[in-house]
């Protein structure tokens, strides 16, 4: 291959993983948002005692942790903006 290939495929390959983070990011902000915001409309809120996932950016959806949900802290809204979840023996 020549150099202006290479180039090209380097190119088309920096192209596609930037699309591919842009439909990640996409996916998590816009997806993942609709999934929260259609839990504040079902009468069955988090409550403690819930088991529930912890989304980290630095893990996969699949190695998401399960926590119990210990204590809820109310939101402006009535809502629960944050909760105190207990994790296979440690606290958070």
């Amino acid at each position: 291959m020549d150099q202006i290939e290479k180039t090209n495929i380097v190119l088309r390959w920096k192209y596609i993983h930037k699309v591919r983070e842009n439909l990640k990011q996409r996916f998590k902000r816009e997806y993942l948002g609709f999934l929260r915001s259609s839990v504040t409309k079902i009468e069955d809120k988090i409550n403690v005692g819930d088991i529930v996932l912890i989304d980290t950016d630095d893990k996969k959806r699949l190695h998401w942790l399960l926590g119990r949900v210990l204590e809820l802290f109310p939101g402006k809204d009535e809502s629960s903006d944050l909760l105190k979840c207990e994790l296979k023996r440690e606290t958070y």
